[in-house]
């Protein structure tokens, strides 16, 4: 996929609802039909979306830095490529098979001896230094499950908080919040909160200001950005640094967004204290506030 592509994806609604119901299906398909039916099956949800880029050497996944190809050999991951259409893929991908074979990598089930010894509360003074036994995932699934009916009797659901807002796994399905959620309102609730940390105080805000809450919602997009903005300015905004990466799975076009501009000459502002590389890529004028004094200057 790249940034300026006139080539339109022949997409039908007919063609999309065939695909999402194939995808739909493919979890009743594992259960049912041999993984030959399931591959084919695969294959006929994944015709409908033209869009997909297949891989190239190895497995398609992806993280919070980017989609790419992890390749495989012998059942263990040796290094990983990006997808064949990432217009900036980020190099911290290729982190990733050390992650996933570092040898400081929990695998296993692990609760803290004192605690699995004489229950909870057991000598607290440990915690930090004690030692950690392995369990197996019945015995690890028993003694949450424990807690989460001892708590629940004992305190009642309020004496639960589920689960920070955070990163966490790409992907709807590996959500653990969301999946937390799930299961605590089915054992009898839990303490929740409002908001979060990265917009917390727009939240409140922007509904007075805009009309609406605007952080989560579509903003401008970048062809129109592009196209017809004759001044463009980058309040305390480094993209090179922070469009890397992303809440769910950055598909970089925001830095081809920025390589546009660039080469259309567009005039740029860099309001920062720092001259940073978004500001020095696209050639930006530099204004650097003194500290302090940045709310006077946006008054």
């Amino acid at each position: 996929m790249t940034f300026f592509n006139d080539k339109k994806t022949n997409l039908s609604r007919r063609n999309l609802l065939k695909g999402l119901g194939a995808c739909a299906a493919l979890p009743l398909l594992g259960g049912i039909f041999p993984k030959s039916a399931l591959a084919q099956a695969i294959s006929t949800a994944l015709s409908q979306f033209p869009t997909l880029v297949p891989a190239q050497k190895g497995i398609l996944t992806g993280a919070h830095w980017g989609a790419f190809e992890a390749i495989v050999e012998d059942g263990r991951m040796v290094r990983v490529q990006p997808v064949a259409d990432d217009p900036a893929p980020n190099d911290l991908i290729d982190m990733a098979p050390f992650q996933v074979h570092a040898k400081n990598r929990i695998k296993y089930p692990m609760v803290r001896k004192s605690w699995l010894e004489h229950g909870p509360g057991a000598k607290p003074e440990l915690r930090g230094a004690d030692e950690w036994v392995r369990v197996s995932w019945d015995k690890a699934i028993e003694l949450v499950a424990g807690e989460i009916q001892r708590v629940q009797s004992d305190f009642g659901p309020q004496a639960i908080h589920a689960g920070s807002y955070g990163w966490k796994s790409v992907g709807m399905f590996h959500n653990s919040r969301t999946l937390l959620h799930r299961l605590m309102n089915l054992s009898g609730g839990f303490t929740g909160y409002a908001g979060d940390y990265s917009t917390g105080a727009a939240q409140v805000i922007m509904s007075h200001v805009m009309g609406s809450i605007e952080v989560y919602e579509q903003q401008t997009a970048w062809p129109n950005v592009v196209e017809n903005a004759e001044l463009v300015v980058l309040w305390g905004v480094n993209a090179q640094v922070t469009l890397k990466n992303s809440w769910n799975m950055p598909d970089h076009e925001g830095q081809a967004g920025f390589m546009a501009l660039k080469e259309k000459g567009t005039r740029v502002i860099s309001i920062d204290p720092v001259y940073n590389e978004t500001a020095k890529l696209v050639g930006a004028e530099w204004i650097a506030p003194n500290a302090y004094t940045d709310v006077a200057m946006m008054l």
